[in-house]
């Protein structure tokens, strides 16, 4: 019987020094032989399982020495992940634990033979299966031995295993696992707000007990009542007003906590309850649009990601990170000093003398900020590599409720006239807490109006009512009460236009009878293909380099317009291996078929559909977006050149590729307008919680 001692003995070695850069950039060989040897002996899975939380037991007591670096990625939507140590090496655990198990379920045997010949009918011999319960064994694991990752390797743990696709089974062991009195956050939290679980959620209960150990997710309470019937929806009501009788009766809360939790009462319990019911009842009414500060933590990492974008990989110019810095440090007063440190590590001596003579006041969110622009900078600059703003197109800033006014009645009047392309966008910051829209830009008639949110008369910026497409649900957030967001009538799609104008009967195509042809593309780009392919391949040497040490195996959302390399990127692999045989065989098939049936036109929807306005700017008018500013400090007053320039061309930049559409139109017969016009419309739901007392 091996004992804890003498796997950490063995294998202590091995784990510390890992490759992670080799092991998560998909080096495959290295990561399996790297899995093969860390879970060398295991031949069952009671071995198996053991050897897990031998592991998790001795990363915990692992010192974060010297010796040890820290690893850390960006994540979509700006936020960064610093990963420590003791972190990464879970990750590995959690990722070798699935790579062992697939090579001994490889459904073909060159696979298996790839480790070996010695050791190939020792692992066909060793299989062993896992069930769902062991699988919750490894959840359980995981809430006891990890740190603040623990949601981040549940996750991964779900996401690389076949089985555990099956939501249902792995829902109803989750039931099984709370009703036997093993409560554990992550794992619930997991189970209320990953998508693919809600249509296995039979009762608002979990909700009533998750708010005693963490914050509810407003919005998965919200998707998930969409899903069900009226019953459920009450339940959920007579939830929610059961846990506001618990926030304002501490007796009531402390006589279902000792009854239901099974834990003594502490008074922090109660506290921690309150907070999380007050957020969740807030969110579900949309009452709370007072901004509030970042939490430290994420501040400091915030400053240093852009102390990083600024000066190591030349992201973003020192204006654009003095602003970032400066709304930061007004929400947080004390890091002054430790930004002005990391400008002394980066030897910006210029920089650090400018913040040693700025003075912080006593408000987190200031209206005007200090800070100059750059000199001679013009709102209409050309620029080789991006597109830039037409010289035609005046930009009016709206700040005043006369300026206000103006655009409600350049509006008004173009609504009057009949058919007018209008481009619309919103902006908003990311430094805050309940950040609302703080711009919106409406551009018609060569005229953008950049309209301020922030401090603008909101009774005003309501009447504009638009009846926005892009940035609707940004919007409603905001101004919840417009019922124009909810039910727009006057918006299309920009990508659902630009697919009916390319099947579109014109003097060179005939939908009839071209069935295997793409379309007008073919003919206005013919290297549409090349354009996408060279696209995806840039976009996916991006990820590699960004996700160094990423735990996920993720799905590829990526559009090849080569068959072949469609058939590769999706047919399941050693690391997509289930343990259902027959489930495989009939998901190969099915992939084959629709491998055959994609025809150009398909493969250019597919590719239209995942395309940013960016990238179609590129196609269609031949430079991108420069999205810089995409992310900045959207609440300084006054707004940077540079900022101005984005926001009227993030508007602008959709009426000018109508304008291409309708050129190209004119060459080819075909009414633009009238596309526009046969666009499907769409509605949004308000929340049911928002008209409901609870």
């Amino acid at each position: 019987m091996e004992s804890q001692k003498d796997v950490i003995l063995s294998n202590a070695m091995l784990l510390q020094n890992v490759d992670t850069e080799k092991f998560f950039r998909k080096c495959r060989e290295y990561a399996r032989e790297f899995s093969l040897e860390l879970y060398k002996g295991v031949n069952s899975k009671e071995k198996f399982l053991k050897r897990v939380n031998y592991y998790f037991d001795y990363i915990k007591n692992l010192n974060n020495d010297g010796n040890l670096q820290d690893n850390s990625y960006n994540s979509r939507f700006n936020k960064r992940k610093v990963f420590s140590y003791r972190e990464t090496l879970r990750r590995v655990i959690i990722r070798s634990f699935y790579l062992f198990h697939s090579i001994k379920h490889s459904k073909e045997d060159e696979n298996l033979s790839k480790v070996g010949e010695d050791s190939f009918e020792k692992l066909k011999a060793d299989r062993f299966s896992l069930e769902m319960s062991d699988h919750i064994a490894i959840l359980e694991i995981i809430c006891l031995k990890a740190h603040n990752d623990k949601s981040n390797l549940i996750r991964l743990h779900v996401k690389n295993f076949e089985l555990l696709q099956s939501r249902e089974l792995l829902c109803k062991e989750i039931y099984n696992l709370i009703d036997s009195g093993r409560w554990y956050f992550p794992i619930v939290n997991f189970m209320l707000t990953d998508k693919r679980n809600f249509p296995f959620v039979n009762s608002p209960l979990l909700f009533e007990k998750l708010a005693f150990f963490g914050p509810i997710h407003a919005k998965s309470l919200e998707e998930i009542v969409e899903l069900k019937d009226g019953k459920f929806f009450d339940d959920t009501i007579k939830v929610l007003r059961q846990l506001r009788s618990y926030m304002e009766n501490v007796d009531l809360f402390k006589k279902f906590y000792k009854k239901n939790i099974s834990r003594d009462f502490k008074r922090g319990n109660f506290n921690v309850f309150k907070h999380n019911v007050r957020n969740l009842f807030t969110k579900l009414k949309r009452t709370n649009d007072v901004k509030e500060p970042l939490p430290r933590d994420t501040a400091i990492i915030q400053l240093g990601r852009h102390v990083k974008m600024c000066y190591r990989k030349k992201m973003i110019d020192n204006y654009y990170l003095n602003d970032v810095a400066y709304i930061i440090i007004c929400q947080h007063p004390s890091l002054k000093r430790t930004f002005e440190n990391l400008l002394l590590k980066e030897k910006d001596f210029k920089e650090l003398e400018r913040w040693k003579s700025i003075h912080i006041d006593n408000d987190p969110f200031p209206r005007y900020f200090p800070l100059e622009d750059k000199i001679n900078d013009d709102l209409y600059a050309e620029n080789s590599n991006y597109l830039s703003l037409p010289s035609n197109i005046t930009v009016k800033i709206c700040l005043s409720n006369d300026e206000i006014t103006e655009a409600i009645t350049a509006i008004n009047e173009a609504n009057e006239k009949g058919f007018t392309i209008v481009g619309f966008d919103c902006e908003w910051s990311p430094f805050c807490v309940n950040q609302n829209v703080s711009l919106i830009q409406v551009s018609l008639n060569n005229t953008c109006f950049i309209i301020d949110a922030s401090y603008g008369d909101h009774e005003l910026v309501v009447k504009l009512g638009l009846q926005p497409k892009g940035d609707i649900v940004e919007l409603l957030k905001t101004f919840y009460n417009v019922d124009a967001l909810c039910c727009p009538t006057h918006t299309c799609c920009l990508t659902e236009v630009i697919k009916r104008f390319n099947i579109a009967n014109s003097n060179i195509f005939n939908n009839d009878s071209n069935v295997e042809q793409v379309g007008n593309i073919e003919f206005i780009i013919p290297h549409w293909k090349d354009f996408f392919n060279q696209f995806n391949s840039n976009e996916n040497s991006k990820k590699n380099k960004d996700n160094d040490n990423e735990n996920i195996h993720q799905n590829n959302e990526d559009i090849s317009l080569d068959n072949d390399k469609i058939q590769d990127d999706n047919i399941l692999d050693i690391e997509n291996v289930s343990q259902d045989k027959k489930s495989i065989k009939e998901k190969e098939t099915k992939k084959e078929n629709e491998k055959e049936k994609l025809t150009d036109a398909k493969k250019f929807d597919m590719a239209i559909s995942c395309t940013g306005l960016s990238k179609l700017c590129k196609l269609i008018l031949g430079k991108e977006l420069e999205k810089t500013e995409q992310c900045s400090v959207w609440d300084r007053r006054p707004l940077r050149i540079s900022q101005i320039r984005y926001a009227a061309l993030d508007a602008e930049a959709s009426r000018m590729i109508f304008l291409k559409l309708e050129e190209w139109g004119k060459e080819l017969n075909i009414d633009v307008e009238k596309i526009v016009l046969d666009c499907p419309k769409f509605t949004l739901r308000r929340s049911k919680f928002f008209s409901v007392d609870f």
